[in-house]
């Protein structure tokens, strides 16, 4: 009789990285102000103790000056900017990213906020993802980010990662243009799609702002393209890619 091997309690082969959740929310005004956020409903019960995080990249728009992600809080708690930053439209708002570890997140299932800090911003578009299995003392590495003008409503706006293999990947696109602009897309199809977020402009203040994100758990080579397809109803006048990569532990 050919006896199986069995694994000893003791010793738990690896979980990898595990998602708990994933949003794409945003936050519009026609004022100008600090902080934009939003609140997250369904945010699901996890212990501690799992190697969590919380991820984001966001967008912050205004329609005069460059600006940086001055702090990101998630329940109150300060997470830490990730180092890189962009401009959101070349020389105006923000593009940054941010994260909190395992013990700054609680272990509850309830409505939280998310709020980022920057002076003068008038909208901002997030992703937000929760997981656990994630390196704790560097979670964050390869911000990238493109920036794309002269569209039409079908353009593609590519985002390139290196060295990405077998990380998780956050990856978004951004779209300006005036009040009544029509947006959408086509995800690229190496990502699970999260969802969008339009920030329609109800006066002529600055533009109107639309986020779409997703996300894969592991990233199948080291050269990895990601292709955002644009879905419109009229042609954005910029577009904004991004993409992050988070270290499994």
């Amino acid at each position: 009789m050919m006896l199986m091997p069995m694994v000893s309690p003791y010793f738990p082969m690896p979980a990898g990285v595990i998602l708990h959740g994933a949003w794409v929310k945003g936050h519009n005004s026609t004022a100008a102000g600090s902080p934009r956020g939003f609140t997250i409903t369904d945010f699901p019960a996890v212990a501690s103790g799992n190697d969590r995080c919380i991820v984001t990249i966001v967008c912050g728009d205004h329609n005069s000056g460059a600006r940086t992600l001055g702090l990101a809080r998630f329940n109150g708690v300060d997470g830490v900017v990730y180092g890189t930053q962009y401009a959101a439209r070349s020389t105006t708002g923000y593009l940054a990213a941010a994260h909190w570890l395992d013990g700054q997140i609680p272990t509850s299932a309830g409505s939280y906020g998310v709020q980022y800090y920057s002076s003068n911003i008038l909208d901002v578009g997030a992703i937000v993802l929760y997981l656990s299995g994630i390196d704790q003392t560097t979670p964050l590495e390869n911000f990238v980010s493109e920036i794309y003008t002269s569209l039409s409503v079908d353009s593609v706006c590519p985002v390139s990662v290196l060295d990405a293999a077998g990380k998780t990947l956050l990856s978004t696109i951004f779209l300006f243009n005036g009040p009544d602009f029509t947006p959408g897309n086509i995800p690229p199809s190496n990502l699970t799609y999260v969802g969008d977020a339009d920030m329609p402009r109800t006066s002529q203040i600055g533009t109107a702002t639309y986020v779409a994100g997703g996300y894969t758990l592991s990233v199948a080579d080291d050269n990895e393209q990601y292709d955002w397809t644009l879905d419109c109803g009229s042609a954005p006048s910029i577009a904004r890619t991004a993409a992050i990569c988070v270290n499994p532990a």
